[in-house]
């Protein structure tokens, strides 16, 4: 049986077999979204610093909904969504000569989740590049409840970065500024769950 996953630009996805390795780098990365300075770093084979991966997220928190994949490519990662999946599991990030970007690594998205879930898995599993590279090893596989091989207060630690990727308060506050406080309103904006929102807010769900 072929195991096949797609492969996500932020536009739409495609299929190939995971077994596949003559795949060429501009077939499965056509666009290239990151700045060139960035570029240049990944290409020469340098890591990215924590200042570095905190600069790329900043840019690209423009305007809500927060567009995940690009900031996953601007990063070096390829973004990947996985039919067949079982629900209770999330997502994972790994190293991978095969599917990873310039970076070498590739994330793996639930593809039978809801968008917006699958949303704040591609964050959460950015978070883990950021925050916990040197813990990635063979790879880190979330949960349904983002629980994994980490610690709890390194799967937390992810979980608040997701939020403050997806949800960043100098896009948000301004909506609250002009009136627009509902739950409901506001996640379906960000492109967040209830649940997420809830919590950034500080309010029951």
């Amino acid at each position: 049986m072929k195991l096949t996953l797609r492969w996500s630009n932020g536009e739409g996805s495609r299929r190939f077999p995971l077994w596949t390795r003559s795949l060429k780098a501009k077939e499965i990365f056509p666009v290239r979204t990151r700045p060139l300075s960035v570029q240049c770093l990944l290409e020469g084979g340098m890591m990215l610093t924590y200042a570095d991966k905190m600069e790329i997220v900043r840019q690209h928190q423009i305007a809500a909904p927060v567009q995940t994949v690009p900031i996953a490519q601007a990063m070096g990662v390829n973004v990947y969504h996985v039919p067949n999946w079982p629900n209770e599991l999330s997502g994972k990030i790994m190293k991978s000569a095969q599917h990873g970007g310039n970076s070498g690594y590739a994330i793996y998205v639930n593809q039978g989740h809801h968008p917006n879930r699958r949303r704040f898995t591609t964050a959460h599993e950015i978070a883990h590049f950021i925050l916990h590279q040197d813990a990635i090893g063979d790879g880190i596989t979330d949960d349904g409840l983002y629980r994994s091989r980490l610690s709890n207060a390194m799967e937390a630690q992810a979980n608040r970065l997701a939020a403050d990727i997806l949800m960043p308060w100098h896009l948000l506050n301004p909506y609250i500024d002009r009136g627009t406080t509902e739950v409901g309103e506001l996640a379906g904006i960000f492109g967040v769950s209830l649940s997420a929102m809830s919590i950034r807010l500080g309010v029951p769900a």
